[in-house]
């Protein structure tokens, strides 16, 4: 027989408490994988459309430009902003200005944080709906890119994904939240 039987209810249910954080922790783990692998296929969007737009200096040189860099560049661009920014939610790492905050009790400072996490899922959900709206109407009207002919659809892929990825990432702000000095 175990040691957690043995001592009666209170050791199981002390017991239950690691098992319950243990999958938190590993859905925690999971999402800021997730929101890391979304901020690295963002970096490279941001790299590819410098890169693009080098190569495109240099060919023109030489008489060889990138033809339809322009949308190719913003949809790199684009698609770089979108996927980076639930990265910045899920760590925290938006610009804040503290001021008022930092002097307040840890737990209502804590209250604050909590409150800004879930007023930032709830804009971005707002968010979301309007531009999936857009999106659906892009789709609808089958409207290309001037250049290449790029489904303009394609260029709201990325940022649709960045913003459902950001409803999720701004609450999971709160849970990797760094206890400050003071923090009980």
């Amino acid at each position: 027989m175990s040691n957690n039987r043995a001592e009666g209810s209170g050791g199981a249910s002390a017991a239950a408490a690691p098992r319950f954080a243990r999958p938190v922790r590993g859905a925690v783990a999971f999402l800021n994988g997730v929101m890391a692998v979304a901020a690295a296929v963002g970096f490279a969007g941001f790299a590819a459309a410098a890169l693009l737009t080098i190569a495109d200096v240099i060919g023109r040189r030489f008489g060889f430009p990138i033809v339809g860099v322009v949308d190719l560049v913003q949809l790199c661009v684009l698609g770089g902003a979108w996927l980076v920014i639930p990265y910045a939610f899920a760590k925290n790492a938006h610009v804040a200005v503290d001021l008022v905050v930092h002097f307040l009790p840890a737990r209502l400072e804590r209250f604050f944080h909590v409150l800004a996490g879930l007023a930032a899922a709830g804009l971005m959900i707002l968010i979301f709906r309007a531009c999936f709206a857009a999106y659906s109407q892009q789709v609808l009207f089958g409207d290309r890119s001037q250049q290449l002919g790029i489904p303009i659809a394609w260029y709201w892929l990325p940022l649709l994904i960045g913003v459902a990825l950001s409803v999720v990432a701004a609450p999971l702000s709160i849970l990797n939240r760094q206890p400050k000095a003071g923090d009980a």
